[in-house]
């Protein structure tokens, strides 16, 4: 394979923003009680399949929208076949759901219900105004699908040793909320004028206030960290006319480590730290490899 097919297979993909999926999986692994063996990683290996295979599948159902408003996207560019594309999704896909179904202990019906949610984005996102909400739904299930690897015991209250369910849904709500916060950002970037997906900075803006506000019930002062959500929201505001949109979700997609890495502190400890060194590793991808 020549550099720039693989180049082209890594943007489908958006692989810099693979340490999100990471620090999402890892935070519900740890939450359920899970420890620092090879069944994690066996997991970030099945979630890191499924994330690409969506991401790559998106493109595919994308390329007609994309050949009008988005010519530099691989497909409509010329740099690979559609077809080549929704193979290659599928097989990824594939892969995915074999990996943590056969080298995981992860609840099928959890792995059935992610695959159908990215599936569910990608062909209905262009025109459904709810696309960021069921985008929000990919991440959230990755807490539960995570925890339910780790040997999540659902009768048991406290999680074999972990934060219990309350708790992980309650953070799992946080990671959900902040990533349909992202996704409105996001579609600004290529938005056209009659996107309604598009609008809605005070939503933006609340949904951003979620993690705090779960945190700050459960209550540690680990839950200051969304606030660079905020900040950075701010500046898009006070900066709408100059801002770059791209560079401002890239940066989102960083912070949405933040959100796992205080979920983590506050049922285990400084444990939960090791996950920051996820944020300058997506930055420094997101030089090499688009993250939007």
């Amino acid at each position: 394979m020549n550099q720039g097919l693989l180049r082209t297979w890594l943007i489908l993909g958006r692989v810099s923003n693979l340490p999100t999926v990471w620090a999402n999986g890892t935070a519900g692994w740890l939450l359920a009680g899970g420890g620092w063996t090879a069944g994690l990683g066996w997991t970030l290996l099945g979630l890191s399949l499924l994330y690409i295979a969506g991401m790559t599948l998106n493109d595919a159902c994308d390329a007609d929208w994309d050949r009008i408003h988005a010519l530099d996207r691989p497909i409509p560019s010329g740099a690979i076949s559609r077809r080549a594309v929704w193979l290659t999704g599928l097989v990824q896909m594939g892969a995915g759901a074999a990996v943590l179904g056969f080298c995981t202990r992860s609840a099928p019906p959890l792995i059935l219900a992610l695959m159908l949610a990215i599936l569910w984005y990608d062909v209905s996102h262009k025109r459904n105004a709810a696309g960021p909400w069921v985008m929000g739904l990919c991440r959230f299930l990755i807490y539960p699908l995570a925890a339910s690897a780790a040997v999540w015991a659902w009768d048991d209250p406290q999680l074999s040793g972990g934060s219990g369910v309350v708790p992980l849904v309650l953070f799992a709500l946080g990671l959900y909320a902040y990533v349909v916060a992202l996704t409105y950002t996001a579609k600004a970037e290529r938005a056209v004028s009659s996107d309604p997906a598009s609008r809605g900075p005070l939503l933006v803006w609340f949904l951003l206030a979620v993690p705090l506000g779960i945190n700050l019930f459960v209550g540690l002062w680990w839950s200051g960290l969304p606030l660079l959500g905020w900040i950075l929201f701010a500046r898009t505001l006070r900066q709408r006319r100059r801002i770059d949109i791209g560079r401002l979700v890239g940066l989102l997609l960083a912070g949405m480590v933040l959100v796992d890495v205080m979920a983590v502190c506050l049922v285990i400890g400084g444990t939960g730290l090791t996950l920051i060194a996820l944020v300058p590793l997506n930055l420094a991808l997101q030089r090499v490899i688009p993250a939007t």
